[in-house]
């Protein structure tokens, strides 16, 4: 990019074409998110494919996230139909 936009400032009566162009480029290559650089408070717009990279990594995690709480989910449900059965026997038993 940082090509075109030097050959933008010397092409005279082209350059607000190549600007548009440059702009254009831009838009259809990086998406609107933004990354903080890891060396400090830096931040850089994103490619769209890594942007997608991103979001089918943090998809994944959830779904992984999804499926865990699902079984301690299922597991809880066991443990408090037990409970249940066995609050009523006891109440049926001291009933009687």
């Amino acid at each position: 990019m940082q090509v075109l936009t030097d050959l933008c400032n010397v092409c005279g009566p082209f350059s607000k074409v190549l600007r548009t162009v440059r702009t254009e480029l831009v838009r259809s290559v990086y998406s609107d998110y933004y990354a903080m650089e890891q060396q400090g408070l830096q931040f850089s717009q994103l490619p769209y494919y890594k942007a997608a990279e991103r979001l089918e990594a943090d998809n994944k995690h959830l779904l992984q996230e999804k499926e865990a709480f699902k079984k301690v989910l299922l597991r809880r449900q066991v443990q408090l139909k037990y409970v249940i059965t066995t609050e009523t026997r006891v109440h049926m038993a001291t009933a009687a």
